[in-house]
């Protein structure tokens, strides 16, 4: 099952825009979410493992990996990042990933 973790900010005027997209693609797909705020000890230990700064930011877990957005979202970059997650699309190769590629024989 796909999880979803979202971080965010009383003073964050992004948040409550972030807070309903995410609310409502959770609920169309079937998706858990889970809401934290920087104003309690779960929301800082969140930030603090993810290495986060900024609200409202957001973890997509799926079956294969964890996906980690900071911002609001769109709509496609939330299906794209759920895709991601389950392991339905492969990530987009890093520059060190591509180099590896013309050395092999």
């Amino acid at each position: 099952m796909v999880k979803i973790e979202l971080l965010t900010s009383p003073t964050c005027p992004a948040c409550p825009r972030a807070k309903e997209l995410l609310r409502r693609f959770a609920k169309e797909h079937g998706y858990s979410l889970k809401e934290l705020s920087t104003a309690g000890r779960d929301g800082q230990r969140w930030a603090k493992r993810y290495g986060v700064t900024g609200t409202p930011s957001f973890v997509i877990k799926g079956s294969v990996r964890p996906v980690l957005k900071t911002g609001v979202p769109s709509p496609g970059e939330l299906e794209h990042m759920a895709k991601l997650a389950n392991g339905e699309v492969e990530p987009p190769k890093g520059l060190f990933t591509r180099l590896a590629g013309l050395f092999r024989g």
